[in-house]
């Protein structure tokens, strides 16, 4: 699971849903991402709305230029994305989970049984659209 950081950065948040893809800026953050690794999913979460998107790591690490900082931006492509469902809450993940996760992190592991709850729960949304 990877926090947007919404509630300090809109336009890095709207620039991960438009590009589908997984990034994390400056030192001591984008180098999260250098953890992901080809085939992994990972689930966009916009702090106070909920899980927003989903996609599958593809291709390698770029690094960009972010803000006029070198470097500053570190981010994977995501395949398979999915948006436009409505939001999973904190609190209906803790629900349909059994259990919870550190939200306030800027990137997490999910365990097995938490993605396929996720999963499942993002392609029932999806058909409601």
């Amino acid at each position: 699971m990877l926090n947007t950081n919404y509630n300090n950065n809109k336009s890095a948040h709207m620039s991960m849903l438009e590009n589908h893809e997984a990034a994390a800026f400056y030192t001591g953050w984008k180098e999260n991402i250098s953890h992901l690794k080809e085939g992994d999913t990972v689930y966009l979460y916009q702090s106070g709305v909920g899980f927003v998107a989903s996609g599958v790591v593809t291709g390698k690490l770029i690094t960009s230029e972010y803000e006029g900082t070198p470097e500053a931006k570190y981010s994977k492509k995501l395949s398979d994305f999915k948006t436009g469902f409505r939001a999973i809450t904190a609190k209906e993940f803790k629900s349909l989970t059994n259990g919870g996760a550190n939200f306030l992190r800027t990137m997490i592991q999910l365990n097995l049984h938490q993605q396929q709850v996720l999963d499942a729960e993002i392609d029932n949304r999806m058909e409601d659209i």
